[in-house]
């Protein structure tokens, strides 16, 4: 009967405290905590967030209204972002995924069409082919005199992407013959040394 008792007790505990997570996009901020919409107390439990196609961005714990514990971070396209660690609101640590980095003639060849893989990619963006759309940039990316069409998800570049002859490195995932990129770093020989510098976006 003991036993039995002890059992049940554990079973509450467990049901009582554990809880499906909340789209944390739904909990409201109070003095810098978050809370349940109609509730006094900072928000304790599992959340998460999602894109707008449904895909997973995010998951981790809030405690008392504060990051507490593990977060992972995806991409929109599924793949990994990087994976953090929060004591009472705070980023304790923070570990990015490596992107594979590839070359023009990898990203045409067939292993790497896989969809949805997140890569990067380096080359100089063919002069006269940069074009403002409504999406953000379209140009032409050169590479050991190989050419891939690259869609840049961002209306702000550097400074430094409408020069002549400019290296950038992009990344993203190649789709239906053209590299969708969704960040982009511009390269250029410093005037202090000759030390290569990134201007990241």
């Amino acid at each position: 009967m003991k036993q039995t008792l002890l059992i049940i007790t554990a079973l509450m505990l467990i049901v009582g405290c554990s809880s499906d997570p909340i789209d944390v996009d739904k909990l409201v901020e109070r003095g810098g905590l978050l809370y349940e919409v109609n509730s006094d107390k900072p928000y304790s439990g599992p959340v998460f967030s999602l894109y707008e196609n449904g895909q997973k961005r995010l998951e981790g714990t809030l405690k008392d209204g504060k990051a507490d514990g593990k977060w992972t971070e995806w991409y929109e396209t599924g793949q990994k972002k990087g994976e953090g660690t929060y004591k009472d609101g705070t980023l304790t640590g923070f570990s990015e995924y490596e992107l594979s980095y590839v070359t023009v003639k990898e990203l045409k060849g067939i292993d790497i069409r896989k969809p949805g893989k997140r890569v990067k990619m380096g080359g100089t963006i063919v002069d006269g082919s940069r074009q403002e759309v409504a999406e953000g940039w379209r140009f032409e990316l050169a590479q050991d005199e190989l050419t891939i069409p690259v869609l840049y998800y961002e209306l702000t570049v550097p400074d430094m992407f409408h020069n002549k002859r400019v290296e950038v490195i992009v990344e993203g995932i190649y789709e239906q013959g053209e590299f969708h990129a969704d960040n982009l770093m511009t390269k250029c020989a410093s005037r202090y040394g000759g030390k290569i510098e990134e201007e990241k976006y």
